[in-house]
């Protein structure tokens, strides 16, 4: 449990009882991360799988909110330093066009809700990969299909290289897989040519680069609340309607 991370008593008892609610299946996983992620006094859940029906639960003192904010930045920081400030699967780096890194799970929490606070288990996503994947690869419970950036001895040149050529005016950048690697699965099922397509033209249009800024700040403030995720789904969408005709 967030194994090599600096953690109190108090705050591995949260963590313990959040697991006993996961494990007693009074909250879904996605409900159990974000009491851990977005911590507050009072959570609104869906009553069973309806979305109309909303309970309104005290789960956290304010002593525990402290808690887990503070744990959370330990935990962030150990990610970001693993990561380099990059996405572990795409490796832009953070703060292009608002982009902003999330944690990510790399085996998906709802099929393995086990892992959720494996540290083994996490990494640092942009906002793309992310969401990409919570539908192509956890949904499917595939993600041994495409790279682990935490497995044993991952070495990212052995399955992906990438080339960015940057300018006053341009950016390029341009990914390739390697032969009898997962690079090949990882580029096609995460949608890299989409990612692409959306460096070249916010860069050549700074209308659009700010437009994509846009949505980038709201999608990850959408994403990992259940009660949102309609709404980051929908951002997503709209986005690449903007880059490309599905």
């Amino acid at each position: 449990m967030l194994n090599n991370i600096a953690i109190t008593q108090d705050e591995k008892d949260i963590i313990i009882r959040l697991q006993a609610l996961l494990a007693s299946n009074t909250l879904k996983p996605s409900e159990v991360w974000t009491c851990f992620s977005l911590p507050k006094r009072e959570q609104y859940f869906f009553s069973g799988r309806q979305k109309n029906k909303v309970q309104k639960r005290e789960i956290f003192t304010t002593q525990e909110i402290n808690c887990l904010k503070e744990l959370k930045k330990r935990l962030v920081a150990d990610l970001l330093k693993h990561s380099n400030k990059r996405c572990c699967y795409c490796k832009r780096s953070v703060g292009r066009y608002g982009r902003s890194l999330q944690i990510e799970h790399i085996r998906g929490k709802t099929l393995n809700p086990s892992q959720m606070f494996v540290l083994d288990n996490m990494t640092m996503a942009c906002v793309d990969c992310n969401q990409t994947k919570s539908h192509a690869i956890d949904k499917n419970n595939i993600s041994h299909t495409i790279i682990d950036p935490k497995s044993a001895n991952f070495v990212y040149t052995n399955h992906l290289n990438y080339i960015q050529i940057s300018s006053a005016d341009f950016h390029y950048l341009k990914y390739k897989w390697v032969a009898n690697s997962l690079g090949k699965n990882t580029y096609e099922k995460l949608d890299f040519p989409f990612l692409e397509n959306m460096e070249v033209l916010a860069n050549i249009s700074p209308r659009t680069g700010e437009l994509i800024d846009r949505l980038d700040q709201s999608i990850a403030e959408f994403i990992g609340r259940p009660e949102a995720e309609d709404v980051a789904e929908f951002m997503m969408v709209l986005k690449r309607r903007i880059i490309r005709q599905p």
